[in-house]
């Protein structure tokens, strides 16, 4: 007779102390989450419900998954979802994982318009969708496009305008930010492009330079050349009066500012940058003329 599976309770323990000796993030939160997807249920489930105990190949399955865990992959990788701007969105290594801090370009991009209005815009270097998506639930009567140079990025796009069965007013294309679209067809072009220099790339954490796709993430040597590439192409495909709504890095809104007057002159107004949360400099936003 096989001996009975240990509770739930006693593998969170184990699962807890086996990631907080690799060093990863959040190891209590991270096996829960782990504890939850192998068992098809909700985190608050697990919580009280810390007495039952696994099925001998759900105990497997949770063991595999801890210990993919403990090599630093990220939790949103192996539970396939990641919540942002309050919607959930299937993720893979395929695609940056949607961050809190990127929700600012949301909030400020919603105050420019009322919710009735009838956009055309682009999500440029999607990624999994979320910006596009979000906006396009915010304003019921826009239609947009979600661009990426990477194809499985956009696979994993598609599937979040599915679910969230926005089909018939999102579409996805290959292009390299917004380089594809006519001039002066757009009302708005939103973007988290990558922004990390190549110096600042090998400081991020092993989480993310050994796990997320560096195609989102470098931004050239300085970390401002994708930034500055979409600010060139949005200017010849916003209409007057058109927004660019662009996340940045902290440390980049002058150099970028400085590039957008001498290169343009007076042709962007209301150029200005808007803080996240932690009070760093995290959003660029400028008005065609």
């Amino acid at each position: 007779m096989s001996a009975a599976q240990p509770s739930l309770l006693d593998s969170l323990h184990l699962a807890e102390k086996r990631l907080r000796r690799s060093g990863v993030d959040s190891p209590r939160l991270s096996a829960e989450l782990l504890m939850a997807r192998t068992l098809g249920v909700d985190r608050l489930w697990v919580l009280t419900h810390l007495d039952t105990r696994f099925a001998p190949q759900q105990a497997l399955a949770y063991e595999a998954s801890v210990g993919q865990r403990a090599t630093g992959r990220p939790i949103a990788y192996l539970t396939g979802k990641r919540e942002f701007y309050g919607r959930d969105f299937q993720v893979s290594s395929d695609v940056l994982i949607p961050r809190p801090e990127t929700e600012v370009l949301l909030e400020w991009a919603q105050s420019l318009w009322s919710s009735g209005a009838e956009l055309t815009f682009a999500d440029a270097g999607t990624g999994c969708g979320a910006i596009g998506v979000c906006f396009a639930s915010l304003f019921p009567k826009s239609r947009g496009v979600l661009t990426d140079r990477s194809i499985s990025a956009l696979r994993m796009a598609m599937k979040n305008v599915t679910v969230h069965k926005l089909d018939p007013r999102l579409f996805c294309i290959c292009a390299d930010l917004v380089s594809t679209f006519r001039r002066e067809s757009l009302d708005a072009v939103l973007s988290n492009p990558p922004y990390i220099s190549s110096a600042d790339y090998w400081q991020l954490s092993p989480e993310i330079r050994h796990f997320e796709p560096g195609l989102a993430l470098w931004g050239g040597m300085h970390g401002i050349e994708a930034p500055l590439r979409l600010i060139q192409q949005a200017y010849e495909v916003l209409r007057p009066g058109g927004w660019l709504v662009m996340e940045i890095g902290h440390d980049q809104f002058s150099l970028l500012l400085d590039w957008m007057q001498t290169r343009f002159g007076r042709d962007w107004s209301e150029v200005g940058v808007v803080q996240d949360w932690a009070g760093r400099d995290r959003v660029l936003r400028a008005k065609k003329v």
